[in-house]
């Protein structure tokens, strides 16, 4: 099968999501053909060229699920000539809860959105899309989502650079 997988690939892999794309990346890639598209690089003339040419029966986003991520990944999905869609959705924090957002969730909606807890599954579902549990041994009720203040205080407290 031939997946295209848009997430954070560049750089250190020192956060969450870079560690998850860059090991999902990996394990799919023993098994199937994978291109990795960088977030940032999503609407590049250059990625959209790759994409067209690799031609995945699969675009799977791994993102927060704010709404340009479903937006990319819609649109990708179109471009590719009707490939499934898959989220990864590591943060619903993130997401609108306003009703346009929910309008355009259900229009955007990918083909399986997957999910980490059981709250995060209940909200997604809530919002008319499919949902599997694929755990990425991240505890969210453990582990969440913090402002830019207490980030930067807490990579001052272990030593870590930016």
């Amino acid at each position: 099968m031939r997946i295209c997988l848009i997430g954070y690939f560049t750089g250190h892999p020192d956060e969450g999501f870079k560690k998850v794309c860059r090991h999902l990346a990996e394990e799919l890639s023993r098994r199937h053909q994978v291109l990795s598209i960088d977030v940032g690089d999503v609407f590049s003339p250059r990625s959209w060229k790759r994409v067209r040419d690799f031609s995945p029966q699969v675009v799977h986003q791994i993102a927060g699920p704010a709404l340009s991520a479903f937006v990319s990944l819609k649109t990708m999905a179109r471009f590719s000539g009707g490939a499934r869609s898959v989220m990864s959705a590591l943060h619903p924090g993130s997401l609108f809860p306003g009703w346009p957002s929910r309008r355009l969730i259900s229009w955007l909606k990918p083909d399986l959105t997957l999910v980490q807890c059981p709250e995060s599954q209940a909200l997604f579902r809530s919002l008319g899309l499919s949902t599997a549990f694929l755990p990425n041994g991240v505890d969210c009720r453990r582990f969440a989502p913090v402002d830019g203040e207490a980030k930067r205080k807490l990579r001052e407290k272990y030593g870590i650079i930016p």
